[in-house]
């Protein structure tokens, strides 16, 4: 493809040009002036040189033409009298001699102006005279030796050739050729320096069009890193008020997700009661859900490193509840197209499902009539960067593909599509907005990528996740039957600065058979141990304005070493979480708790030895990272 050149650049090579071809007929009509000149010069040179030529031919035949040869040294000293009176009269006279055939018989110099040649014998070159009786120039390159050498016959009035002339004149010196020149080697100067200029110039302006070039980049770039800047901070503003509130609602729900269990497992209520409480903790789980949704939102949901197969998380997908209810509310068609041996990838197993969920409903919500939904897993090998809708680098990877033929996304809207809160379905029918934000920030906490692109019609969503060589475990089933104290000597040590999250918490031991305890912060805490031991420590990580879960576990292994204890925020996992696990802690509990989850996570920390391995006589072989 030819790149335009700028108007600019143009009009001054069509202007270059101009100039250029005026000094080219310049230097041609110089040229050619200069020439016909010199032809005239030459032509009227010889003109005069002819016309003396013939006025002698009238004197010397009127001298010789009534004797016969032997006579003509008679008439030498007359001939000789013109000469000299010509001679003296004309200074550009070099030569002047008359050749004429003496009583010998040999032709000889009768009269000249030099008067070492009289009576010398003629060249054989004037000879040529009386058989030709035409004028010879004998000196053709004149205009070098600055002179003109003619042989001229002389006639007598009867027409016959009596005598040869000989006669060399000098041109007088002229200026006007060299001034000519002169003018056209200034001119073929200029022609050639301001063809020089022209190139330097344009030259210039190709350096200056690329520098600008470079520079639209730059800004493009610059532009790009701000919008990708401002965006960040968007997203950071968004995550720490998302966050806030996220870890004060998973401190209320407590109550909401807990108090259900508790009053569950009385035996005196009716089918109604218990249909009513089911309700309510169904309703709390809906609300912690939407929470965790916030705080991945806000980058504040660190991955654990499990090894996941992504064919088995479409499968459980697909056949799950949530998606039948999904489905059955849209008229649709979805097929899947699963990659045999697909590459597992690291993370959370619980987030990938997420992203497919959140890329099937928003597919399903652009097909607002009967449409077709495709989903399917490849691994993809990148050889170099793929400049997408983010760039991809090169390396291995395993590609989710969630494609469809709704609506489509508008382009203007195609940079706004993984703001959270954004969205142009109905309000009250399209979830809270923050489904492809949380696909966005899930995604790049895996450490993958998202290319968008548009499909006609619909669009096409593809998630780039790193592959890895490690296989998948067998997956172990949950537990149904609720584990609880073996021993009622058992003591736990709830530590929670929210009194509503320490009571629900201690309800729950105490209903499970274990002694509970309670401190309201980490001083209250550590000063309890000093007063009496304890079996188990359930940890808050956030404690403010005293010290947090972090420092407070320090101090406690410092009074009672190895020390067992369990991790519970309202927060997801963080540094100060795997801190806490590497110094000997068990399991990370999100609130809000859940009776299984609780007694479950209890009793295999209780049953955990020492060194971090379960006893051999625990069903359950591996310390399982307990999260929703």
């Amino acid at each position: 493809m030819t790149t335009p050149q700028p108007v600019g650049n143009r009009s001054y090579r069509l202007h270059g040009l101009f100039q250029a071809v005026i000094l080219v007929c310049l230097l041609i009509f110089v040229t050619w002036s200069l020439f016909a000149m010199n032809r005239a010069r030459e032509e009227k040179f010889r003109l005069e040189a002819l016309s003396s030529c013939r006025v002698l031919e009238v004197a010397i035949a009127d001298i010789l033409h009534d004797g016969p040869p032997l006579q003509i040294t008679r008439q030498i000293g007359l001939i000789q009298q013109r000469i000299d009176r010509l001679v003296a009269s004309d200074p550009h006279i070099v030569r002047l001699s008359v050749i004429a055939r003496a009583a010998d018989g040999t032709y000889r110099h009768i009269a000249s102006s030099l008067p070492s040649r009289i009576g010398q014998p003629a060249n054989p070159e004037d000879l040529d005279a009386f058989s030709s009786g035409e004028i010879i120039f004998l000196d053709e390159d004149y205009q070098d030796v600055g002179a003109l050498d003619i042989t001229y016959p002389v006639r007598d009035f009867d027409g016959g050739i009596i005598a040869l002339l000989g006669y060399t004149v000098s041109r007088e010196p002229d200026s006007t050729p060299m001034v000519l020149g002169g003018l056209g080697l200034l001119i073929f100067c200029l022609l050639v320096f301001h063809l020089r200029q022209a190139r330097i110039v344009v030259r210039q302006e190709r350096e200056i069009q690329q520098s600008l070039r470079r520079q639209l980049q730059n800004e493009e770039a610059l532009r790009a890193m701000s919008e990708e800047l401002h965006q960040a901070k968007k997203m950071e503003a968004v995550g720490m008020l998302a966050g806030g509130v996220a870890h004060d609602l998973n401190n209320m729900l407590m109550g909401v997700v807990a108090l259900p269990d508790l009053m569950l497992e009385e035996g005196n209520l009716t089918p109604r009661q218990r249909e009513q409480l089911i309700a309510i903790r169904e309703a709390g789980n809906r609300i912690a859900a939407v929470v965790s949704d916030m705080q991945v939102l806000s980058r504040d949901s660190a991955t654990s490193q499990e090894v996941v197969d992504l064919n088995q998380i479409v499968r459980d997908y697909l056949e799950s509840p949530e998606y039948a209810e999904i489905a059955g509310r849209h008229n649709v068609e979805l097929s899947c197209d699963l990659a045999p041996d697909l590459p597992a990838v690291i993370g959370t197993g619980s987030h990938l499902r997420k992203i497919l969920m959140n890329l099937v409903i928003n597919a399903m919500e652009a097909c607002n009539r009967q449409g077709l939904i495709r989903v399917s897993t490849r691994p993809v090998t990148l050889t170099r960067a793929y400049e997408g809708y983010e760039t991809v680098p090169p390396g291995d990877y395993v590609r989710l593909r969630v494609s469809d033929n709704g609506c489509g996304i508008d382009p203007e809207n195609m940079g706004r599509i993984f703001d959270p809160f954004f969205s142009k379905k109905v309000l009250g029918h399209s979830g809270t907005g923050l489904g492809l934000a949380i696909c966005w920030s899930i995604v790049h906490d895996h450490g993958g990528y998202i290319d968008l692109s548009a499909n006609d019609p619909g669009c096409v969503f593809d998630i780039y996740l790193p592959a890895c060589d490690r296989q998948t475990k067998p997956a172990v089933p949950d537990s149904v039957e609720l584990p609880r104290a073996q021993n009622s000597t058992t003591t736990v040590l709830v530590v929670d600065d929210e009194p509503e999250a320490r009571k629900v918490a201690c309800d729950m031991l105490r209903l499970l058979g274990y002694q509970a305890l309670a401190a309201e912060s980490g001083e209250a805490a550590l000063a309890l141990l000093r007063r009496q031991r304890v079996d188990l420590v359930l940890l808050d990580m956030v404690m403010p304005p005293g010290m947090d879960g972090l420092e407070t576990y320090r101090r406690m292994l410092a009074l009672d070493p190895g020390l067992k204890a369990l991790v519970i925020s309202g927060q997801a996992e963080s540094g100060d979480v795997h801190e806490v696990m590497r110094l000997g802690a068990g399991a990370f509990l999100k609130k809000p708790l859940s009776l299984q989850r609780l007694a479950q996570a209890v009793h295999e920390e209780l049953k955990r030895n020492p060194d971090g391995s379960p006893e051999p006589d625990d069903r359950n072989t591996e310390n399982q990272d307990v999260q929703a």
